[in-house]
């Protein structure tokens, strides 16, 4: 569509493109002239706005609407919080008034208790006042007192009373001052090493024989054989020579008053003896109890107790020179101390102890020390032969007290001769129980002695439960010049058994592992009739542990099966430090021991140089700081070594814990000396091990319960649970 302008009017030509033909001209239609086209511009502008206006007024008109609707919302909603804050608000009115309610009563309650706090002062102030009033009369009643029970004491010193001790308790501490000296003699007369050729001059002993005044203590006739006497081989004159030494140097210091160098003693004694024959014996007493523990607080007990053992020291030390040794008297004297220094403190502190019973704890008596003088002859009636027992042996039984002299260097004791004789019958099941160290088994090998003296083809089997005793017996019968094996899994072969049918050992140490194994080499030595008739005895060492450890070593349980599996007549033999009767029982019926045919031979426990005490631990059981007295503070090399010692212990951790924590107190090149020993550890090792503790190369083992049934182990001095 086309416009066309004209002079003075505007034409509009319309073309109709659709109805226009190729051919023909266009066709043109006249319009009729309209208004100006600014207008219309102008009019489609007012259009166009009034539009947009009407679009911005409708989108205004919507969001007002949608305004109005969430102001609606908002509305809806304040008026449910504010329902919800009328309930509420009510709620809080009513638990306001609640509390001013409870507020009331609360404000009731304390008026009352401030009522009742008011007349409780009252009363309070009134008791107080009383009790002023009492606090002085029982002043009173205490000043009066005082002073009655002060003029009470006073009167008391010279009226009898009750004694602090009993004689009982008083005999019971002389028998331990007794059983004492008789184990320090024995020990220092063993200990001691006598040479054959080497002796002081006559001369120079006779001399040292009267300044020591060893006559007046021992007797001419004792001195004589001290002088005379080789004692290399038996030191027995030395023995009683130091017992009688050591009993009338207690006997002294019991009876004496005064320790103190210029001490009074004599006159004392001179006074005391005049009180007894003019007063009565509560006078006499009270006068001796009042002497004797002023005198005593005069001397430091410490200082006066250090003498005293340096002056027995001193006279023990003449009796060893007199009877042969030549070493300097100083290095004798030092020697001694550190050898014996603790039971030389024993027997002082044992003596002392009696002289404070005796002179300062018993009044309704006089109690004295008696020594009987040195050449008295004995009386049957008054005196006790302490060595009738072993004469009695030795002229019932001197050929086995020969033999064992002469193979083990030992002299057999009743015990010892008891077991043997009943074995030897070849009748009876024994059960010897004796405590640890009493000698059991030493009298395993007096019948096979007896035997192979008389020329018979005997051995014995020995049932051990470790193997290290079995090893311990073998070395003993080596030395005696007794052919022993020890069998375990270590050796346990066809030719080592061999050699055992073959007779070529006269005692065989096995464990019950061995014994019962099926189908092995001891099961075909039973069904050899030629064998099993050189059986003199089967030993269970250690007996208890048949019943004991059956529970974690099953073969203990059967091997009593061995008593169908070897003739019935060969005796059984059980020995063992702890046998009660349950425990006896229980091994009896697994031994399959005879019934009716059984031998019992006890030995009693009585050690008078064995105590044992019981400690409250302080610490805590997993520090191990209770057992650090065993190592001196601050301790070092080259001082003097600790007490050689056992700690037992429930189980290997605790055992090397402890270990752990000794060791701590050494200083660093001295902590190999404390080890510890367990079951599981190679034989080897146990071996060496023991043989340290045994030759003192170290000074104490932490074990568990496998370690220390029968072993022997000299001068172990303190064992620890």
């Amino acid at each position: 569509m086309f416009f066309f302008r004209g002079v003075g009017h505007s034409f509009m030509t319309v073309f109709d493109n659709n109805h226009a033909r190729l051919d023909g001209p266009p066709v043109v239609h006249s319009v009729r002239p309209g208004p100006p086209s600014a207008e219309i511009n102008a009019l489609k502008h007012e259009l166009r706005k009034s539009k947009a206006e009407a679009e911005v007024q409708k989108q205004a008109e919507e969001r007002l609407k949608d305004h109005g609707n969430k102001l609606q919302e908002k509305v809806k909603i304040l008026q449910d919080k504010i329902e919800t804050m009328g309930i509420e608000d009510r709620h809080v009115h009513s638990a306001f008034r609640r509390l001013e309610d409870n507020d009331l009563r609360q404000k009731d309650s304390l008026n009352r208790i401030r009522e009742e706090l008011q007349r409780t002062a009252q009363l309070s102030s009134g008791y107080k006042h009383e009790l002023a009033i009492l606090q002085k009369k029982h002043e009173d009643v205490l000043a009066l007192l005082h002073i009655r029970t002060s003029e009470l004491h006073e009167a008391q010193q010279f009226l009898s009373k009750p004694d602090d001790t009993s004689d009982a308790e008083v005999m019971r501490t002389v028998e331990k001052l007794d059983a004492e000296i008789y184990q320090i003699a024995a020990q220092i007369a063993n200990t001691v090493q006598f040479s054959r050729d080497q002796r002081m001059q006559p001369h120079l002993v006779d001399q040292l024989a009267e300044d020591a005044g060893l006559a007046d203590i021992l007797g001419l006739a004792l001195v004589q054989l001290l002088k005379s006497k080789q004692h290399h081989e038996d030191p027995i004159c030395v023995q009683i020579a130091l017992q009688a030494c050591m009993s009338q140097y207690a006997a002294w210091m019991i009876q004496t008053w005064d320790f103190k160098p210029r001490g009074e003693q004599r006159l004392i004694e001179k006074i005391y003896a005049g009180i007894i024959q003019d007063e009565s014996q509560t006078v006499s007493a009270r006068w001796r109890v009042l002497t004797r523990s002023y005198l005593r607080t005069l001397v430091d007990e410490g200082t006066m107790t250090h003498w005293l053992q340096c002056f027995l020291i001193g006279h023990i030390s003449d009796v060893l020179r007199v009877s042969g040794l030549t070493d300097d008297p100083r290095e004798l004297c030092q020697a001694v101390e550190r050898l014996f220094g603790k039971q030389m403190r024993s027997i002082v502190k044992l003596s002392l102890d009696i002289r404070e019973a005796a002179g300062e704890r018993i009044m309704s008596g006089n109690v004295e020390a008696i020594v009987i003088k040195a050449g008295t002859p004995f009386d049957q009636q008054q005196m006790e032969d302490a060595f009738a027992e072993e004469r009695d042996v030795k002229d019932k039984e001197s050929v086995i007290r020969d033999l064992v002299k002469a193979k083990f260097n030992k002299r057999a004791c009743l015990f010892q001769i008891k077991v043997a004789q009943a074995l030897m019958e070849r009748q009876n099941d024994v059960v010897a129980i004796a405590a640890t160290g009493f000698g059991k088994t030493l009298s395993f090998w007096i019948p096979l002695l007896m035997a192979l003296e008389d020329g018979e083809d005997k051995l014995i089997i020995i049932v051990t439960p470790l193997n290290i005793l079995g090893k311990q017996n073998v070395n003993l019968l080596q030395r005696a010049n007794i052919q022993a094996m020890a069998i375990d899994a270590r050796n346990a072969t066809n030719e080592v058994f061999e050699d055992v049918q073959a007779g070529k050992y006269q005692v065989v140490v096995l464990n019950p592992e061995i014994i019962m194994e099926d189908d092995g080499h001891c099961e075909k030595l039973w069904k050899k009739p030629k064998f099993t008739l050189k059986i003199l005895h089967v030993i269970f060492d250690e007996g208890h542990c048949v019943k004991e450890w059956s529970a974690f070593r099953e073969q203990y349980k059967h091997v009593g099966a061995l008593r169908y599996l070897i003739p019935e007549t060969i005796p059984f033999y059980v020995a063992s430090a702890t046998l009660p009767s349950t425990v006896l029982l229980d091994v009896g019926r697994m031994l399959q021991l005879r019934e009716g045919c059984t031998e019992h031979i006890i030995r009693s426990n009585d050690r008078p140089n064995i105590a044992i005490s019981v400690r409250k631990m302080q610490l805590s059981a997993r520090s191990f700081e209770d057992l650090n007295f065993l190592i001196p503070e601050d301790f070092k090399d080259g001082d003097p070594p600790p007490s050689k010692f056992l700690i037992f212990f429930d189980n290997i951790k605790e055992a090397e814990a402890a270990v752990k924590h000794l060791r701590s107190r050494l200083p660093e090149p001295l902590r190999d000396k404390i080890k510890h020993f367990r079951s599981i550890m190679m034989p080897e090792y146990r071996d060496d091990e023991y043989d340290a503790l045994k030759n003192s190369d170290i000074f104490g083992l932490c074990v568990t319960d496998s370690f220390g049934m029968g072993l022997d182990l000299p001068d172990i001095l303190l064992i620890i649970q």
